[in-house]
């Protein structure tokens, strides 16, 4: 693996509002443009619906309702990153897809353990980048399907 051997990885950076999240580009297959989501009766509120992705059927995650983050307008910068997890393809909607980054694996903090009581198991880790602080996803633990089936 590339993140062993060098000490960097690689993460695909976006927004949900005015914070600044990212995934392991390895967990990321592809960036879309928005586009229509077929709505599912009875499923968690922060599940869209679902896509054609060129045949393919592709659930999509609102992650700021996921988050419980207030809900913004969506615009013209707004994506569906589509990432594998667990040999499973899922989208999630973010406000905007930014940059690939190249970062040092020394320089990803733990999160601090108060917020493991307060979803923040979700966050891997945290990293500043020039006086921003980009919260780095444990995809795997977002979308929880136990935690889906209590909904």
């Amino acid at each position: 693996m590339e993140e062993i051997s060098t000490g960097i990885t690689q993460v695909v950076s976006f927004r949900l509002g005015e914070e600044e999240f990212g995934v392991h580009i390895a967990q990321v297959q592809e960036i879309i443009r928005l586009q229509a989501v077929t709505a599912l009766p009875r499923v968690p509120h922060y599940i869209e619906g679902v896509i054609n992705l060129r045949g393919k059927i592709v659930p999509v995650l609102d992650l700021r309702k996921k988050f419980s983050m207030e809900e913004g307008h969506r615009t013209k910068e707004g994506r569906i990153i589509v990432a594998t997890l667990e040999g499973e393809t899922i989208g999630f909607v973010v406000d905007a897809a930014s940059d690939v980054l190249r970062i040092n694996m020394d320089a990803i903090e733990a999160p601090p353990p108060i917020l493991q009581s307060v979803g923040g198991d979700y966050i891997e880790g945290v990293v500043n980048i020039e006086d921003r602080l980009l919260l780095i996803l444990n995809l795997p633990k977002v979308l929880n399907r136990d935690e889906a089936r209590k909904n």
